[in-house]
């Protein structure tokens, strides 16, 4: 394989020991990896495309764990790559570096000499391309969604709705983009939660919210739980708490039987 690879297999060599640590005393890799192998073009192995990618990566996972987001780019001409970090608002240093090494790795492994790839965990994103694409939205959607439906209250969805309108308000003004909540539905206890990528203008980040609690009203409705990916941002919703589970060390989403919908990159 390329210096890249090779790169990210003395790396994770190198941080054995603290993985080892870090993946007991924080389950920050919990759930599933989306990755998505865009085709701009592959780039050979020993290149200088290679090269940039690996620095670029490096700098990321370097970067992103101190404050929860970097972006950076690197190289000229047709060999720069650009790219892109981010961390759940919530994870500490340790628990960002961890998410970020295994998605890195997830990565590289499915998506081999691709010159774009995007990865998505419950905790962590990653995100690079030879185009640059900071401050865009970006076309990819996943929705995935819990079967169990609510049916003790009709008002479910409406007060589900509400609360996700208002987490958009807080985080579309908010430098994090970032915002929580909870509200009451009869017996439940509803928990939000939703992001964007600090790259985008604080307008676009609540365009793209509103973007996908409209899927959730297409796809989700009476569910009991869903997480919809936007591109740029996305939205959790459950009638169990999001944030906790991270705290508590158990599973983050009991989604195993579930229907799933993926919606591709149209490019």
């Amino acid at each position: 394989m390329g210096s890249f690879h090779q790169s990210w297999r003395q790396l994770l060599l190198l941080s054995s020991l603290f993985l080892l640590h870090s993946l007991t005393a924080y389950p920050a890799v919990s759930g599933i990896f989306y990755t998505l192998c865009r085709n701009p073009g592959t780039y050979t192995a020993n290149g200088t495309f290679e090269a940039n990618l690996s620095h670029l990566i490096s700098s990321l996972s370097a970067s992103a764990p101190v404050t929860g987001f970097a972006n950076d780019t690197v190289g000229l001409g047709p060999d720069q790559v650009f790219g892109l970090a981010q961390c759940r608002e919530d994870l500490t240093e340790e628990q960002c570096g961890v998410c970020l090494v295994a998605g890195v790795e997830e990565v590289t492994r499915l998506c081999p000499y691709k010159k774009a790839a995007v990865m998505w965990n419950e905790t962590c994103h990653l995100r690079y391309s030879n185009q640059r694409f900071f401050g865009k939205l970006r076309g990819e959607k996943l929705i995935r969604w819990i079967t169990g439906n609510v049916t003790s209250d009709p008002n479910f969805d409406r007060i589900l709705l509400g609360l996700l309108d208002g987490l958009t308000a807080r985080a579309a003004v908010s430098p994090r983009m970032f915002a929580t909540g909870k509200t009451k539905v009869d017996v439940y206890d509803l928990y939000g939660l939703v992001q964007c990528t600090r790259d985008l203008a604080l307008d676009v980040c609540g365009q793209c919210l509103k973007t996908a609690i409209g899927d959730v009203q297409r796809y989700c409705e009476g569910k009991q739980g869903a997480w919809v990916i936007e591109g740029s941002c996305d939205v959790r919703y459950g009638v169990f708490p999001i944030l906790q589970r991270l705290r508590r060390r158990r599973p983050l989403n009991p989604m195993q039987e579930d229907d799933r919908r993926r919606i591709k990159d149209p490019s």
